[in-house]
């Protein structure tokens, strides 16, 4: 039987046959082939590295030189500027010899290089979400876009479940209406946990939808763990793992990237950084190095889990337990491509962090990965595109805009009523101006969101001001976040693996004027959302525990290190359930809850016991538990914890969300278009994730366990227990993990990569 290859336009075959040295295709391209003919929307999922944008880009550039395509024919879509100047190559590659263009547009590429002209513009077009919104405010865009035949949505699960996804499947119905006709939508992942659930999100209602997806074929894989406590001696064991190996060095955030490059300069042969938030040379740096075939080690957050390619690695390495089993397989798939097993090490700060690296490992080999829901009550993002196409109309009947906007896919489940509250609160806080029943652009959008152009309207992302760190020479270094900017200065940090001192602060344009100086100084950070174990990893860690066992084959320290940490937890743990145990704590009585919940639903949990239990209790939350100090005495500490558990099963959701910490509109982009009880809404089911926590609290059992040992005696005892307390204390500083310390739900801190949201 001919195959998919045989019926390619003879100019796409010469291509494959000449660049690729393929004289047929491999079993995704034959697959994406066959399904993109019937013209239904895609999901492909396959490994990292398994040819999903050649198994895209086929289909597409047949099609174009089949139907002699004029204009934008495809938009490859990216969550990444590095990753379309990643992909531009090899996309031009498939194009060219077929006298097909490509170009790349986005904010890093000079305004000189952009193609603006819609006369001339690229067949593919390969841009960012804020990049894409710009084009389509343009009052050209219909006829630019007119010609639109297929959208490639890379990446697609960095996108589902996020604000910055909401305005992608805003815009996908909007490229619709631009061309005129259904554009063919085709998403590319290596890991989704609901495939089914996320094609949805990508086609919507009525659409022809299929799903091409190839299993990874079973391979050997090599893990190893350490566990050290102090900074130093992860640095140290960092050190002896990368040394002469070509190497990705993953840690939780920008602040501790940061950190790793200091503690590892001068230690380690060609050294890089690589963040969201250094400049685009530092970025491009590292990644021309990891292709140079030299050893080198790149401290990194997950900006560089995605599909950029960074040729063949020796090793990855973990900084800290995995966040999700995601994201793990995300990195674990950077390694082990030159026919070699992966290698993957783990370098952890504490015990515990074990059981959930463990979990992870152990979920990934069950085949799992955490499913990934849209936010359900987008009610920013439904302001940001009321506001864009106010200005794109200049003035609009009000019916009117209520049916351009809120008919848009993600906007289609708010109701009516609340979609006209926006509208009220747009126009009562001048954002936007009523004429009877015509509305316009309102005073308060012209002064907040940059002047006549109103530039920051087109992203998302925008969650505080950011300020430019550049030299006197106008050389950009990188981004600072604003809190940061502004305290202290003028003052010595870190940004880049370098070492700057801060001559100026210009406010009035964001920008921290800096000249090279010594490394070290105040440690930069970025607001965020708090990071931590998503469910998925909280519950696999929780069956290690129940079990008190892992299938998995560990050396003898490792073995070692996890009895010791079993050795600590009761027995009668529920796999499933959540678990309530009363234990001494030397002489003083202590709780801890054992839960499935993952680390936001930790804090979750916290903040109702907090307000549940009264002022008096020390509550600190991790990522499979909750630990609470003087709740009551041996006894009774443990049934009120479980009672009031029980009564937040029983609880209703606004019940829950009113013993949460406030959020500031300022805190989300467009937060301030939102009226305030529908913000409020919008918090605790979309960022506090409410509405999951507690169908997942009501359906399981909550089994309480008392310590049968009774309570220790004599002073000695108590000396022992404070001892005990201040070591636990010390350790958790030296991991960055104070023991006494804890961030609410929903505060600021040094979060995941560009604040983005844990996969859900």
């Amino acid at each position: 039987m001919p195959g998919a290859y045989d019926d390619l336009h003879g100019t796409l075959q010469m291509t494959l046959l000449q660049r690729l040295g393929w004289s047929a295709l491999r079993p995704l391209q034959e697959e994406t082939c066959r399904a993109a003919a019937t013209g239904a929307d895609l999901l492909v999922i396959a490994p990292t590295a398994g040819g999903k944008t050649e198994a895209a880009l086929i289909p597409v550039v047949d099609r174009a030189l089949r139907e002699g395509a004029a204009g934008v024919f495809c938009i490859y879509l990216s969550p990444l500027k590095a990753l379309i100047n990643d992909q531009l190559d090899r996309v031009e590659g498939l194009c060219l010899p077929g006298r097909l263009s490509a170009a790349a547009f986005h904010g890093d590429i000079p305004p000189s290089e952009r193609r603006r002209d819609p006369d001339d513009e690229p067949h593919v077009l390969l841009i960012t979400p804020e990049s894409l919104e710009i084009l389509l405010h343009d009052p050209a865009s219909a006829r630019r876009f007119s010609p639109l035949r297929y959208v490639v949505i890379d990446e697609v699960h960095a996108f589902v479940g996020t604000d910055r996804g909401v305005q992608v499947r805003a815009m996908l119905d909007r490229l619709d209406r631009a061309a005129g006709r259904p554009v063919q939508r085709i998403g590319l992942s290596a890991t989704v946990g609901n495939p089914a659930d996320v094609l949805a999100w990508l086609s919507g209602p009525g659409r022809r939808q299929q799903l091409v997806q190839l299993p990874a074929p079973p391979a050997p894989r090599r893990f190893s763990f350490a566990i050290e406590p102090d900074e130093a001696g992860r640095a140290d064991a960092i050190v002896r793992l990368v040394r002469g190996r070509r190497a990705l060095v993953f840690a939780s955030s920008r602040g501790h990237v940061e950190r790793l490059s200091t503690l590892l300069d001068g230690r380690v042969a060609s050294l890089y950084c690589h963040h969201s938030s250094v400049s685009p040379a530092v970025r491009q740096a590292a990644e021309h190095a990891a292709k140079a075939g030299e050893p080198f080690c790149i401290a990194c957050t997950s900006t560089l889990e995605l599909g950029i390619d960074i040729g063949d690695l020796d090793l990855v390495v973990q900084l800290g337990p995995p966040s999700s089993v995601a994201s793990f397989l995300q990195r674990l798939g950077r390694t082990g491509r030159r026919g070699e097993p992966p290698r993957f090490a783990f370098v952890l700060a504490r015990p515990s962090d074990l059981v959930l690296a463990l979990g992870a490992v152990e979920a990934a080999a069950r085949g799992e990965a955490e499913p990934i829901a849209p936010p359900a009550r987008p009610y920013h993002v439904l302001a940001q595109q009321l506001m864009l196409a106010l200005g794109r109309a200049r003035r609009a009947r009000r019916a009117a805009l209520v049916e351009e906007v809120a008919g848009l896919g993600p906007f289609r489940s708010i109701p009516g009523d609340e979609v006209e509250l926006v509208l009220d609160h747009l126009v009562a806080e001048g954002f936007a101006a009523a004429d009877g029943d015509l509305l316009m652009v309102g005073p308060a959008a012209e002064l907040v969101f940059g002047g006549a152009h109103r530039q920051e309207l087109f992203s998302v992302l925008r969650g505080g001001r950011d300020y430019r760190a550049v030299t006197p020479d106008g050389e950009e270094v990188g981004r600072l976040d604003a809190r940061f900017a502004k305290s202290d200065a003028p003052g010595a940090f870190s940004l880049g693996g370098k070492g700057w001192s801060v001559v100026g602060r210009d406010d009035a344009h964001g920008l921290l004027i800096v000249e090279p100086g010594t490394a070290g100084g105040r440690r930069a950070f970025w607001s965020g959302e708090r990071g931590g174990a998503s469910p998925l990893v909280a519950g696999a860690a929780l069956r290690i525990l129940s079990a008190r066992a892992t299938s998995l084959p560990l050396d003898d320290a490792t073995r070692e290190t996890l009895d010791s940490v079993l050795a600590e937890i009761p027995c009668g743990v529920e796999p499933g359930g959540v678990t309530v145990v009363e234990r001494w704590n030397g002489p003083l009585p202590e709780v801890l809850v054992v839960t499935p919940f993952g680390a936001l639903g930790n804090r979750v949990v916290t903040a109702f016991l907090r307000a549940r239990l009264g002022p008096r209790p020390a509550i600190v939350p991790d990522d499979v538990g909750i630990v609470l100090r003087r709740v009551g005495k041996a006894g009774q500490g443990g049934r009120r914890v479980h009672a009031a558990l029980e009564a937040m099963q029983s609880a209703g959701l606004e019940e829950v969300a009113s013993c949460l910490p406030a959020v500031p509109p300022s805190a989300r982009a467009f937060g301030p278009l939102v009226p305030p009880a529908l913000f409020g809404r919008m918090v605790a089911e979309d960022q506090y994730r409410l509405p999951g926590l507690l169908r997942a609290l009501a359906a399981r059992p909550i089994a309480f366990t008392p310590d049968d040992d009774g309570a220790p005696e004599g002073p000695e005892a108590e000396q022992d227990a404070v001892a005990r307390g201040d070591a636990r204390r010390q350790r958790g500083a030296e991991a960055g993990h104070p023991a006494d310390e804890h961030h609410e739900p929903g505060e600021p801190g040094d979060g995941g990569e560009d604040g983005q949201q844990a996969p859900r």
